[in-house]
């Protein structure tokens, strides 16, 4: 039997797409990934909130955001959530908006993601990577806020 990513057996023997956690996970992940990616639009738009296209901007951002938030409080309240996974999504929540602070040491928590990453590479290769990953959220998240800072704002009628 050949194995690739998806099928490759986890230390405790259930196939990666069987692992609801890992699953759930992955889809926090990917939905930070699409809600920086709506906000980010925004921004580079330049378009006013009150125009149509502005509106339609902030709208998907908006959704998406709230994609995030639901996607970690059910990621957070599933039975035997792995340490790391809770301390990790507990992390992530940092960086809603209702949560995210001007003072937040964005690369303390991409240092502590990586360093757990590293650690674990040898044990949960799979872990290990959504680890780094959420790390890299973090890192980009905060490329996002100095890039944002820097660009002059158009207001559009």
């Amino acid at each position: 039997m050949t194995t690739s990513p998806d099928t490759t057996p986890s230390k405790s023997g259930k196939l990666y797409f069987l692992n609801p956690q890992s699953v759930a996970f992955q889809a926090v992940l990917d939905l930070f990934d699409r809600a920086m990616r709506a906000d980010s639009m925004r921004r580079l738009s330049g378009a006013s909130m009150h125009t149509k296209i502005g509106l339609a901007f902030c709208h998907d951002a908006a959704d998406a955001w709230a994609d995030c938030d639901t996607a970690i409080k059910t990621l957070l309240l599933m039975p035997d959530l792995d340490k790391r996974t809770r301390i990790t999504a507990e992390f992530l929540m940092l960086l809603l908006p209702e949560h995210i602070e001007g003072d937040l040491d964005f690369q303390e928590y991409f240092s502590k993601l990586s360093k757990a990453s590293k650690a674990l590479r040898k044990r949960d290769h799979l872990l290990a990577d959504q680890l780094m990953d959420a790390a890299l959220i973090f890192h980009v998240f905060e490329a996002n806020l100095k890039l944002a800072k820097l660009q002059p704002v158009k207001v559009t009628a």
